[in-house]
């Protein structure tokens, strides 16, 4: 093994050593002008250094004078329901020099510009679904010195008003069987309305709050009304006043609690809760010694409701107190000892009340005095030594020209029946300025009322009511409000 081993070295050697030899053999044959370009080849191969990066050359951006400023184009948003063009420049922060005579706009509109990061708006009286042409001509710059080379022009069309709906008025006490009762709406670019209405039952009324969006209210009651009302006849573009009828809705305006869930499309629902009933109340609630007073009377005939069951919730939804009504329509509701008064997390926040012929009310935010009457929107200052007015109206909204009747009723510092009392009522304009004046005295349970006639060109607005003692000016016993619009009654 080792012989052959030594034999098999020997001859690999012997042919490498002839491959050597045959190699310079065959370059020293090669001509001068081969070995003259292969010598070439690799001097012109550059040595890179390892951990060296090759040299680059230095890049000159243009200067500002230099660069070419070019609109990238034009859209059109709403600010407060008017169209702004919007013209968007390739400088990020761009500085308009508010040469506004490169800017022509046609057809011709009075204008109006204003800068933005990257461009301007173009503010002006256009017409809603119009095209138009904005024409930026050359030289148009900005502060820093970059300026347009060539005359652009974009065509522009305005996009039609959003669709909408919505309920103008936020009331929710409505008197039982009227015809006339309507919810006032307003309406944009909508062609047809989907209306549902669900009767609430009597458990689940505190379950949602009357002024606020409740996704599952309509699992709480029961349909009882659904259809649709085409609304192609408003002019487009326009915010149009619509009376949405309640007789249409609701057999026989019956009393009950509803949810009215009106819809135009997909994700427009909105929702109002009616609750149509006979009875009119009011609360009071004081928090430290834990007392809740309540008066009810018949909104028919402005006399006390007797034997009404009342029960005070608090706003976790549990019960504070219950009572009845005396023969003056009053209950004083003491909630110290229940276990949910003891909770320093809650307070009463809920008055639901039932006449002895079933008629439902629900009472919210009694804590603050929001008596939630909503179409009278309480809220009257008390004062020890002086009597309190409860003040309310028929309903919310009125139009201009309409009778307005005021009711009242007068309770003194302890909630006695203030009888034969005079007082004066006073109507104010949103201006401030006194409509109407009336001087009236409470009857025997010490209700009252009188009767005004609004202006047929009053101000549109929140009107205010009154009442003082008879010959004061400062002292105010009780306050309400009331809105006024101008409505085009429903013809279907």
């Amino acid at each position: 093994m080792r012989k052959s081993g030594i034999f098999f070295s020997l001859c690999a050697g012997v042919v490498l050593a002839g491959s050597l030899c045959v190699n310079v053999l065959l370059y020293q044959r090669l001509s001068v002008a081969e070995k003259n370009k292969r010598t070439d080849k690799r001097s012109s191969v550059k040595k890179t250094v390892p951990g060296r990066n090759p040299v680059r050359k230095k890049v000159v951006k243009p200067s500002a004078e230099e660069r070419q400023l070019l609109c990238l184009g034009s859209s059109v948003y709403f600010d407060d329901g008017k169209p702004v063009i919007r013209m968007r420049f390739n400088l990020w922060n761009m500085d308009w020099d508010e040469n506004t005579s490169l800017v022509q706009v046609t057809p011709g509109r009075k204008l109006q510009f204003s800068r933005n990061y990257n461009g301007f708006d173009i503010t002006g009286d256009f017409e809603y679904e119009k095209q138009y042409t904005v024409l930026l001509k050359k030289g148009l710059s900005s502060r820093n010195g970059a300026s347009l080379k060539y005359d652009t022009a974009f065509r522009v069309k305005i996009p039609p008003l959003p669709a909408a709906a919505r309920f103008v008025s936020g009331g929710t006490i409505f008197p039982s069987g009227r015809k006339d009762l309507f919810l006032p709406m307003e309406l944009t670019n909508i062609n047809e309305l989907h209306v549902q209405v669900y009767e609430l039952y009597e458990n689940n009324l505190t379950r949602y709050a009357l002024d606020y969006w409740t996704p599952t209210l309509s699992r709480q009651g029961r349909l009882i009304c659904e259809k649709k009302i085409s609304c192609k006849k408003f002019p487009r573009n326009k915010m149009n006043s619509y009376k949405l009828r309640l007789a249409d809705l609701i057999p026989d305006c019956r009393s009950g609690v509803y949810s009215v869930e009106v819809s135009h499309g997909p994700y427009s629902k909105i929702q109002r809760v009616v609750n149509l009933t006979d009875l009119a109340c009011s609360a009071a609630v004081d928090p430290v010694a834990k007392k809740a007073v309540a008066a009810v009377c018949s909104m028919k005939n402005n006399k006390p409701c007797a034997g009404a069951a009342v029960t005070l919730i608090s706003g976790k939804h549990q019960v504070l107190a219950r009572g009845t009504t005396n023969p003056a329509g009053i209950v004083m509701l003491d909630y110290s000892a229940s276990a949910a008064g003891k909770d320093k997390e809650d307070s009463p926040e809920y008055l639901l009340v039932k006449s002895p012929s079933g008629v439902c009310t629900l009472l919210r935010n009694i804590s603050n005095e929001n008596h939630s009457l909503v179409p009278f929107r309480n809220r009257g200052h008390v004062y020890d030594a002086m009597p309190r007015a409860f003040i309310y109206t028929e309903r919310g909204i009125y139009r201009p020209g309409e009778d307005l009747y005021v009711s009242l009723f007068l309770r003194d510092s302890t909630n006695k029946v203030c009888r034969n009392v005079p007082c004066t009522v006073k109507v104010s304009d949103p201006k401030g300025n006194v409509i109407g004046s009336a001087r009236i005295k409470s009857g025997p349970y010490g209700f009252a009322s009188a009767r005004f006639i609004l202006p047929a060109d009053g101000f549109s607005g929140s009107y205010d009511i009154r009442c003082l003692p008879d010959g004061s000016v400062d002292a105010v016993w009780g306050t309400a409000s009331f809105q006024v619009s101008e409505f085009t009654p429903d013809r279907i």
